[in-house]
């Protein structure tokens, strides 16, 4: 149960903006280290609720709209 409040609790950053974010952001917003939101936000990646952009060297994300999001 702790697990997944921990893995949404990633996802406050970008219930307040549509735009991609980049991954220093998000890890400066939450107030994690940046190794450890790489980790979720791959999970996230996985589970279909982020988008990943790559431009150059940096990774930005953006939420989706899926249905386990709704849920």
């Amino acid at each position: 149960m702790v697990n997944k409040l921990t893995i949404w609790s990633y996802l406050e950053p970008f219930l307040y903006t549509r735009d991609f974010l980049h991954l220093s952001d998000i890890s400066r917003k939450i107030g994690k280290n940046h190794t450890v939101v790489r980790l979720y936000m791959k999970i996230l990646e996985k589970y279909g609720i982020l988008d990943k952009k790559i431009v150059g060297r940096m990774t930005m994300y953006k939420i989706k709209i899926s249905p386990l999001l709704i849920d």
